[in-house]
């Protein structure tokens, strides 16, 4: 059995990563121009808007390093989509909070990003069936449970 997992897997999130970040760029003048990253932080912070989001939290949601949030963050940040503001118990901490524009664009242009990426995915699958889609999301989920289990001893 050959050694190439990680490498396999490394390439092929860079594939779907270039992909989604071709897709999301021929945006309409009214659809918000976003990377991948980007878009996933955003509807994160749509879904979420509920409860608090502190970057520490965006780190381990996205298992991303926190040098990665905090550019993303400041990105969005200078393109007026998120701001960063204390919470109202304890100012020392800032929370991650999209704009009002932000959100109107996120919510009206949702179906459209969905609609991406469920494209995608169909492409990605194509010759499997149902059970060896099931079986690789099943597998992922193994392997990326493996290593952060591993990645707390």
């Amino acid at each position: 059995m050959p050694n190439d997992i990680g490498p396999l897997i490394k390439a092929l999130n860079t594939e779907i990563q270039k992909e989604i970040n071709n897709r999301l760029s021929k945006s309409s003048p009214e659809r918000p121009a976003l990377t991948s990253a980007q878009a996933e932080l955003l509807l994160y912070l749509l879904h979420h808007h509920y409860q608090i989001v502190f970057q520490s939290d965006l780190e381990s949601v996205f298992n991303l390093s926190r040098p990665t949030i905090n550019g993303l963050v400041k990105r969005l940040k200078e393109a007026g989509m998120v701001a960063v503001e204390p919470t109202p118990t304890d100012k020392r901490y800032k929370q991650v909070v999209m704009t009002a524009a932000a959100r109107k664009a996120m919510i009206a242009h949702q179906p459209e990003f969905r609609a991406e990426v469920q494209a995608l995915e169909h492409v990605m699958t194509q010759g499997m069936t149902t059970d060896e889609v099931a079986t690789v999301h099943r597998l992922l989920q193994l392997m990326l449970q493996n290593l952060k289990h591993d990645a707390l001893k």
